[in-house]
């Protein structure tokens, strides 16, 4: 077997924050041919495999073993050596603390010894693409027979700038709403639904939190969404369209910062740094003392095996504007300098709507961006219900200008300048009015 891992930062961790998930069940890859559909691109129309030239390719992840995502892409890298004899991978394992995965590709481009193929955090895409790192995808997808209307929209959107595409989706996620049966049902609610508004969550919100205040242990209404979606639910945004403006100080998107902020400070409905003595909000909700919690799909699997009470799972809320929820995922791209480009792309292609992506679907709780392979006889770890809410969510998504050159230092500036708000020192209109003042020489 050529395929060889080292860890060049940090070592991995068993449980997954934001795009790690937990373990599922250890499945045989040559189990996946009897799931009847095609494999990796290197398959031509008439099913003939296209012989690759020697290549040896360097390949840079965080998703490395014990992770779940760890063994699946070791199980798909074996396997596409098997079908690809002349070519090998090595991988070079990465840190998933953000920064440092960041700081490591960085060093090895500066270097001029780019990986051949890398996982990419979605907020890291416009910074390579910007620099001329990556190559464009775009004629190879296009003679490929796969479409680009078989990816969820937004999974796409994240990896375009300036008319082309920078790399493919490796994975996608949403936000969606899991809640406690048994909060609802001492209050007296009705679950939530697809029908709900973000109005009819705050009250809730508040019911439950005073239903729990008599109990030795307090419970607590939710947890807050990331700040992107009230500001889309109420029509607002972050940025102009042409990106050279921040947007998130012009109304509505104050409003919608001034409601989540009121929901933290003045409801009270969310648990302050105390009351969760050190444990995550998902730990929070799985002990049973939240009522309802805004997480991605990846962690279905995490509430599934620490819940000890029954729980649901839903969309968010719909908003003034309509319902959105905020979608993200890692991506896969290839950097210009490799000179074994066939390969990479084989590689890559494999990865992202073959057979290599079937080995991750079996071993992981990876929810793919390929529309044809979200099917529920491909996702062992899903739940029906998770995968009807997941699809539902993937209908109305959006992902927060991931593919602009500045989106790091924007994000930065976004978060310090807010956090003020969300500690009720400052009104919705004074945080955005400063953020606004700070970025927009960015953007210009």
């Amino acid at each position: 077997m050529g395929i060889s891992v080292s860890m060049a930062v940090g070592t991995a961790k068993r449980t997954r924050r934001a795009v790690v998930a937990a373990s599922a069940g250890l499945a045989s890859v040559g189990m996946l041919a009897a799931c009847g559909l095609s494999g990796s691109s290197s398959q031509g129309a008439q099913g003939t495999s296209k012989e690759l030239a020697p290549a040896s390719l360097s390949f840079t992840t965080w998703w490395v073993p014990p992770l779940a995502f760890g063994v699946g892409t070791e199980k798909a890298l074996k396997a596409f050596e098997g079908k690809h004899p002349n070519v090998k991978v090595k991988v070079e394992g990465l840190s998933n603390n953000a920064n440092q995965n960041l700081e490591k590709v960085q060093t090895l481009v500066a270097a001029g010894t780019p990986p051949d193929l890398s996982l990419i955090r979605p907020p890291h895409m416009g910074y390579f693409s910007n620099r001329g790192a990556l190559a464009a995808v775009d004629d190879r997808l296009q003679k490929d027979r796969r479409a680009r209307s078989d990816f969820f929209p937004v999974a796409l959107e994240r990896l375009s700038w300036q008319g082309k595409t920078w790399g493919l989706p490796a994975e996608v996620w949403f936000l969606v709403n899991v809640y406690n049966h048994e909060l609802f049902a001492s209050s007296g609610q009705a679950v939530p639904d697809a029908s709900w508004t973000w109005d009819r969550w705050l009250e809730a919100a508040k019911r439950l939190t005073a239903t729990g205040a008599n109990n030795p242990s307090k419970s607590y209404g939710t947890e807050v969404p990331q700040y992107e979606v009230p500001i889309w639910a109420w029509g607002g945004d972050i940025l102009n369209k042409a990106e050279n403006e921040a947007a998130l100080n012009k109304p509505p998107a104050p409003e919608a910062l001034q409601w989540r902020a009121d929901a933290i400070n003045k409801h009270g409905v969310v648990p302050p740094v105390a009351e969760l003595g050190g444990q995550s909000m998902l730990n929070f909700f799985t002990g049973g003392r939240l009522g309802m919690l805004p997480i991605g799909n990846w962690a279905l699997v995490d509430v599934e095996k620490g819940a000890k009470m029954k729980w649901g799972v839903t969309t968010l809320p719909t908003g003034k504007a309509g319902a959105t929820t905020f979608a993200a995922g890692a991506n896969y791209a290839m950097f210009t300098g490799t000179k074994q480009l066939d390969a990479t792309w084989t590689l890559l292609s494999d990865l992202v709507f073959g057979d290599g992506l079937k080995a991750l679907l079996q071993e992981s709780s990876l929810f793919p961006a390929f529309k044809p392979l979200a099917k529920a006889e491909l996702l062992p770890s899903y739940k029906p219900d998770w995968l009807q809410a997941t699809l539902k969510a993937g209908e109305k998504a959006r992902h927060p200008h991931f593919s602009h050159p500045r989106h790091v230092n924007i994000n930065q500036m976004i978060t310090e300048h807010l956090a003020p708000l969300w500690k009720g020192e400052k009104s919705a209109q004074q945080a955005a009015d400063e953020v606004a003042r700070q970025i927009t020489p960015l953007l210009k």
